[in-house]
């Protein structure tokens, strides 16, 4: 017997008693799945926990955290916030649970931000830009422990990329054009483009029509790929991070120049993480490649190893001459900065 067998009205009847029991299985199937994955223990995960609003004031005063279990863990933004995490979480998570703590990661917006962190005592670990870095080295507030070994090489490089469609040669090419920078502290996005500015006695607001801030790599790529602008200076890690592993990213665009090595973005410590505590860090990143899963997680990340950082000092008092002299840090609270 079917349903063309009822009469019409219990026809219509039966067909709306089905419609609902249809909707509520559905519901009721929802409710189930959504409770599996973030309520049951299976579906849980509580290893690394991912701050993007959290504001951690810089004037407060400087205190151990209340859970000593708990290490803070600020991530620059050189690539966009959801790709950081997609990038850095699984190696954040390794960190943690080799060195028995459990990680937070803060992401902000600006370098100027993490920057301002790591000085008050804010922030245990960073991964951040090499321009950053330079600007608060003779703090005494971090130590740069570790580099990324990428392809062989401990340094990199700053791309000026156009549009593989565009008919610009050379930098100069690029007068009266837009030009993307990507973060105000950044060596390869804007230190470097400043610099080549400099050498021929222009600034910015001479020299390109109309200039564009993006605060991530990833939106400077972008940028060019979708020819919203003629031009842009980006960090050659990324670049080459999606010419290898996502070649979409980058195939409509060109590398017009390319500047001199650079030191390596590093990995900062705090002043206030202890010695023992920086050296169990130290020690893990260093060796991570010798372990299988660590060294998965490495490929993934473009990654050959890490070595100790004093290891490229040198190069780093090189790529100093990139930052304008006399030039210094103001660290503005990340208050009132817009999210």
């Amino acid at each position: 017997m079917n349903l063309q067998d009822f009469p019409p009205k219990k026809r219509d009847k039966l067909g709306i008693v089905w419609v609902i029991f249809l909707l509520l299985s559905i519901s009721l199937l929802c409710v189930s799945f959504f409770w599996v994955l973030f309520f049951s223990p299976t579906g849980q995960s509580e290893t690394v926990q991912v701050d993007f609003n959290e504001f951690l004031t810089t004037n407060a005063p400087v205190t151990p955290p209340s859970d000593q279990s708990i290490f803070h863990v600020a991530i620059a933004s050189m690539i966009s916030p959801q790709h950081t995490f997609e990038v850095y979480g699984e190696l954040v998570e390794y960190l943690g649970e080799r060195i028995r703590k459990r990680p937070k990661v803060i992401q902000r917006r600006t370098y100027r931000e993490v920057n301002d962190l790591l000085v008050a005592g804010r922030i245990d670990l960073a991964f951040v830009c090499t321009g950053p870095y330079l600007q608060i080295a003779d703090k005494g507030k971090v130590t740069a422990i570790v580099v990324p070994i990428v392809h062989g090489k401990n340094h990199y490089h700053a791309y000026i990329i156009v549009h593989r469609r565009s008919p610009y040669q050379s930098f100069g090419d690029l007068k009266g054009k837009t030009f993307v920078f990507m973060d105000p502290d950044s060596l390869t996005g804007s230190f470097y483009p400043n610099s080549l500015l400099r050498r021929i006695n222009e600034t910015p607001e001479t020299f390109f029509r109309d200039t564009v801030l993006t605060r991530n790599h990833t939106d400077s790529i972008h940028a060019v790929s979708y020819e919203l602008a003629d031009g842009a200076s980006v960090s050659s890690v990324v670049y080459d991070y999606y010419q290898k592993l996502r070649p979409e990213k980058t195939k409509d665009c060109r590398i017009l120049e390319v500047s001199e090595p650079l030191g390596m973005p590093p990995v900062l410590v705090g002043a206030n993480v202890s010695e023992t505590l920086k050296e169990r860090i130290r020690q893990t990143l260093l060796h991570m490649h010798e372990d299988p899963y660590g060294k998965q997680i490495l490929e993934r990340m473009n990654v050959d190893s890490y070595v100790p950082a004093e290891t490229i000092r040198e190069l780093y008092e090189k790529t100093k001459e990139f930052i304008p002299t006399g030039m210094k840090p103001k660290f503005a609270s990340p208050k009132g900065v817009e999210r």
